[in-house]
């Protein structure tokens, strides 16, 4: 366990651990500038950089491709493997690999100099071939993250649209706010390839088979096979377009509808309902009645049914966010994350739910807090917490912030004469400050003593 500490008035950062402070350390904005101040010959490989100036971030950095240290990473797929993978669908020599960089880190570089972007590919005939624009600025969150590009140089030429009426080949990611980036491959020859194996496998299938019980069979075998991921996300997308062209009008030729989508509401509602044994795992819930949303469900603590609203295990992600991002929730939803305080409030609104917290102390030792009365208030009380009724071993903290609104940096509602989220680097439900807070990010989280991993979900009673 370690923070940073920054001397005030001074460029100095020191990584401190167990009260033990070791030597300064260097903050490189970006590949550029480590390679440039280091004044060393570094190898290609994953360095830590300050794109923002503050907040480390893992980086891929090329070290010898064109003028060395100029690029940092942003987008590498192997793609002459991915016609193999398609030909031969259980084959685990074909590895795709795949990374792609958060648009925010590369807005933050981007926007604060003239930057270029190389591009270097190689097609299935082993020919390489690359890009370079010396004009490239990616736009901020409310642009949407808009592409600025120009200045072209490179042999891979200027092309950036299929021809005809064959569709780009798009393969789905998703971001740290559970939005999907979609990186656009100029690939026609893969991206038919793929679309005949795929519609040649639905025309043999689908009149055995409805919709709902056939996208589960091909997900779960292509699961079964942790190399081809890739051609799993471009391949169920594919399904559900392949299922309303043929198996809709099939369904609608014999007089019937297809099926309904089932909406469970929450975890809970998903494991009454279903009446299946279901693991721990990422579900989607409709909090709302109609927007899906991506949750993480214990099935499996004090009998199940539990949807979290955060989690921390490895300190991965950031937890001072704006008031906006905690309002829409934020992180990995395999890792840390925050559901977000809209979803919260519309569950804990239309019923009565109970919360549990669960933690590991920094000593290693197992606590829990159960309050069987929870709720968070709209948008208009600023999600005010309510809770009481507690039973635990882990002492009954939150108590002290029952009735305060939810406070971010960006806008206090504590009763502090000092802004408790930005002293604490936090967003909570802060009073003068706080008893228990387990989103800080420059101290560990806290509740009793300090806290080094922590959960707290909530389920209908």
């Amino acid at each position: 366990m370690y923070f940073e500490y920054n001397v005030q008035n001074s460029n100095k950062y020191y990584r401190c651990s167990d009260g033990i402070c070791s030597q300064p350390i260097a903050k490189y904005k970006d590949c550029t500038e480590l390679k440039k101040k280091t004044k060393k010959k570094l190898n290609d490989g994953v360095y830590n950089i300050y794109p923002g100036g503050d907040n480390p971030v893992q980086a891929f950095c090329d070290m010898t491709t064109g003028e060395a240290g100029r690029y940092d990473l942003l987008d590498s797929c192997y793609v002459e493997t991915i016609v193999q993978a398609v030909d031969h669908i259980s084959s685990e020599d074909n590895v795709i690999r795949t990374v792609f960089w958060r648009n925010e880190y590369t807005h933050m570089l981007t926007s604060s100099g003239k930057y270029e972007l190389r591009v270097d590919v190689v097609d299935k005939h082993s020919a390489k071939r690359y890009s370079v624009y010396k004009t490239f600025v990616i736009g901020d969150a409310a642009s949407k993250y808009k592409l600025t590009v120009g200045d072209y140089s490179g042999n891979a030429g200027l092309e950036t649209r299929d021809r005809g009426n064959e569709d780009p080949l798009s393969i789905p990611l998703i971001s740290d706010k559970g939005a999907p980036l979609v990186a656009m491959l100029d690939t026609k020859a893969i991206n038919r390839k793929i679309k005949v194996y795929i519609r040649t496998l639905m025309r043999d299938m689908i009149q055995s088979t409805i919709r709902e019980e056939f996208k589960s069979l091909f997900k779960t075998s292509l699961e079964e096979n942790s190399t081809i991921d890739f051609i799993r996300n471009i391949t169920l997308q594919e399904i559900n377009n392949v299922v309303k062209e043929q198996g809709q009008e099939k369904l609608s030729n014999e007089g019937m509808s297809p099926p309904a989508v089932v909406k469970y509401k929450d975890c809970s509602d998903l494991k009454k309902k279903t009446m299946k044994i279901l693991n721990d795992g990422v579900y989607t819930i409709y909090p709302g009645g109609n927007k899906p949303v991506q949750a993480y469900c214990d099935m499996t603590t004090d009998r199940g049914g539990w949807t979290v609203m955060l989690k921390r295990f490895g300190g991965s992600v950031d937890f001072r966010r704006t008031w906006v991002e905690c309002e829409n929730g934020f992180g990995d939803i395999h890792g840390d994350f925050w559901l977000g305080n809209k979803y919260t409030h519309l569950l804990t609104s239309t019923g009565k739910y109970e919360l549990r917290v669960d933690m590991v102390d920094t000593n290693n030792k197992t606590k829990y807090a159960v309050y069987k009365t929870f709720i968070i208030g709209d948008a208009a009380s600023k999600y005010k917490l309510t809770v009481g009724d507690y039973s635990g071993n882990a002492g009954d903290l939150l108590i002290f912030h029952n009735e305060m609104k939810f406070s971010t940096f960006d806008q206090d509602n504590d009763k502090a004469k000092t802004n408790c989220a930005l002293a604490h680097t936090g967003s909570w439900w802060y009073k003068a400050c706080f008893q228990c807070d387990l989103s800080r990010t420059d101290s560990p989280p806290f509740w009793t003593n300090t806290i080094s991993t922590s959960v707290m979900m909530i389920r209908k009673i």
